[in-house]
């Protein structure tokens, strides 16, 4: 009998042992995951400013190919040279109109990964209630 009273008390101390490792890991993890959401959050912040930056420096190329041309045309110049300038500046800038918008829908498509992101995690973390140490056996 003080056998199993030995044995029942040392599984006691495993299980309270368990327990104590159980509820460090499970602080470890959500210190981890805050972490992590800060790493996200703040890698989402600087892509958005990267795209941000790649269109307002595509407009101010299209501005300056709009003020090219208008120069060009303005010159009063017939020269086939300047026709061709002019033919070449409009290429170039319908060149970062595309470029412009392609750049728009990738931050839009961000945007909105970040938003479904955002609401997912949200929904998930109303829904995933951990058990306290004191609740798992």
């Amino acid at each position: 009998m003080e056998e199993l009273l030995g044995a029942m008390e040392k599984v006691k101390q495993e299980l309270e042992s368990m327990r104590a490792k159980l509820a460090s890991t499970q602080q470890s993890l959500c210190e981890k995951e805050a972490h992590l959401t800060t790493l996200r959050a703040e890698r989402r912040k600087h892509l958005e400013e990267v795209l941000e930056m790649k269109q307002e420096a595509l407009l101010a190329a299209i501005s300056e190919k709009d003020a090219n041309i208008a120069l060009l045309e303005l010159s009063s110049s017939k020269k086939k040279k300047t026709q061709d300038e002019v033919a070449q500046l409009k290429r170039e800038k319908d060149r970062l109109v595309q470029q412009l918008k392609q750049q728009t829908q990738n931050r839009m498509k961000l945007m909105a990964d970040n938003y479904e992101d955002d609401h997912l995690k949200a929904a998930h973390d109303h829904t995933n209630h951990k058990p306290s140490p004191d609740q798992v056996i």
